[in-house]
């Protein structure tokens, strides 16, 4: 009885862990280094690098779906010059206000030079009302955007 109720215990503990290292992985964290809005703006200084700033919220599905778009070798690959920054909107409400160009909504995505100031890159398309969403297209147009602000944020 001893034994089925340790055994009960762990696997109950190992279903925990596994849902956390999902959740955590959602955003491709194994391959992309993502930071808070403070350490990643700072950094983004220091080096002169600029900044790829996603605002997202759990449960939300269109947030669920632009984070796959993390996985593909080419978002990877587009990454690496940028100080990538992931903030949960609904636990930074005044970094999201600061940021709410056209309205409060995820997910979003700005690109900042390495002074925090935003590019003139809207990744929405050019009739929407919500400029720095990117909607259902793939991995090759957010790679294009990432782009054009490299080019941008460089003299």
């Amino acid at each position: 009885m001893l034994h089925r109720l340790w055994s009960m215990l762990l696997i109950t503990c190992l279903a925990v862990l596994s849902v956390s290292v999902v959740a955590a992985a959602d955003w491709n964290t194994m391959a992309i280094q993502w930071h808070s809005y403070d350490d990643g703006v700072q950094l983004a200084a220091a080096e002169r690098r600029p900044v790829m700033l996603v605002f997202h919220s759990e449960g939300c599905g269109a947030c669920d779906e632009y984070s796959e778009l993390f996985f593909d070798p080419a978002i990877v690959k587009a990454s690496k010059p940028y100080v990538m920054i992931l903030m949960d909107d609904d636990e930074n409400e005044d970094i999201s206000l600061q940021y709410a160009l056209d309205g409060s909504y995820v997910p979003r995505t700005y690109f900042l030079d390495p002074d925090a100031t935003v590019l003139p890159v809207t990744i929405g398309k050019p009739d929407s009302r919500f400029l720095y969403y990117l909607g259902p297209q793939g991995a090759d147009v957010l790679a294009g955007f990432m782009l054009a602000a490299l080019k941008l944020s460089t003299p």
